[in-house]
């Protein structure tokens, strides 16, 4: 059996919700709202608010208390949602960027100082000296 891609996609997915504030509606029809700690993948997908409040259901009411740490079993949840999230970049658009450029991995000064992709936010490689101007030797002996 290979990796499963949809269980890889999942975990991605969990994993890029962590830290951002999400919503968590329950199956009884109640609605926390915290930051995405964690998630069990093990056995039934529970899921850890830090700083959660239960949300109202009227615009009358009052939200809840915050509680410092909310775990919600998979069972009890319909859904998690999330807003304002940034497109997220990976390991392999990285690898495809230095392949495609022609260097991968290592880079020496001269290979930095003859890129044309501006990623230096116009600064320039400046050589080293030692103090005084000359570079030291190291004692032989």
């Amino acid at each position: 059996d290979g990796p499963d891609v949809n269980r890889d996609r999942l975990v991605f997915c969990i994993l890029s919700l962590v830290g951002h504030r999400v919503t968590a509606k329950l199956r009884n029809s109640v609605t926390y709202e915290g930051l995405f700690h964690s998630c069990s993948l093990d056995a039934d997908y529970s899921i850890t608010l830090k700083y959660a409040r239960r949300l109202p259901k009227d615009a009358s009411d009052k939200s809840g208390e915050v509680v410092p740490t909310l775990v919600i079993p998979g069972k009890d949840f319909l859904q998690v949602s999330a807003s304002n999230l940034a497109p997220l970049s990976t390991v392999g658009d990285a690898a495809a960027g230095a392949a495609a450029s022609g260097k991968a991995g290592f880079q020496t000064d001269t290979d930095i100082s003859q890129r044309t992709d501006n990623t230096g936010d116009g600064r320039a490689l400046v050589p080293w000296a030692a103090e005084g101007g000359a570079a030291t030797a190291a004692p032989s002996g």
